[in-house]
């Protein structure tokens, strides 16, 4: 398997032009990069949900918040 992603990358910066890369050559890298996204931002929305305290939720976490108001709505 060849790089077209940065082939075409390079082509388009180089000519001005497209190059002939087609969407199925494009796919596996694009894969791999949204494979590699979906891994940080679910990473990053944990992080933000539960380790992170914010000062307008009295310092609590997002998630401590939630648990904290789900305890008080079934009393």
């Amino acid at each position: 398997m060849h790089n077209c992603a940065g082939q075409f990358a390079l082509a388009s910066k180089l000519t001005g032009r497209h190059s002939k890369c087609t969407m199925q050559d494009l796919t596996p890298a694009l894969r791999v990069s949204l494979a590699h996204a979906t891994t940080i931002i679910r990473g990053w929305h944990r992080e933000y949900n539960e380790e992170r305290p914010k000062k307008e939720l009295s310092g609590l976490t997002p998630a401590d918040y939630a648990a904290q108001m789900a305890a008080e709505a079934a009393i």
